[in-house]
């Protein structure tokens, strides 16, 4: 007979961003940009990568993605409100403005 399935596994992390570490300041903001090797920049800082849950300041933030040399204010950005202790996604280039 055929061998029993073991259980299905629990979907991973990254479908459900844990908001319960987040401080009543913070939000996380998910980048979904066309170039998975860029990196998010929210105030010209950077934050972490795209294509994955970055914990920020909650509020009106300047977001960019920008890919490494090239300096991240070279690269288009949009401001968004990043919703505190929850998950805010958008997509976002990168799309440079000097070309």
């Amino acid at each position: 007979g055929a061998a029993a399935r073991p259980p299905p596994h629990p979907p991973p992390p990254t479908a459900a961003p844990d908001l319960s570490a987040l401080t009543h300041t913070q939000g996380l903001l998910w980048v979904r940009a066309s170039a998975s090797n860029a990196t998010v920049y929210v105030q010209g800082e950077e934050v972490g990568a795209v294509g994955q849950p970055n914990k920020v300041f909650c509020g009106r933030r300047w977001v960019q993605t920008a890919i490494a040399p090239t300096p991240v204010f070279r690269f288009a950005g949009l401001t968004v409100d990043v919703r505190c202790g929850e998950l805010t996604e958008i997509d976002l280039g990168p799309n440079r403005v000097d070309e």
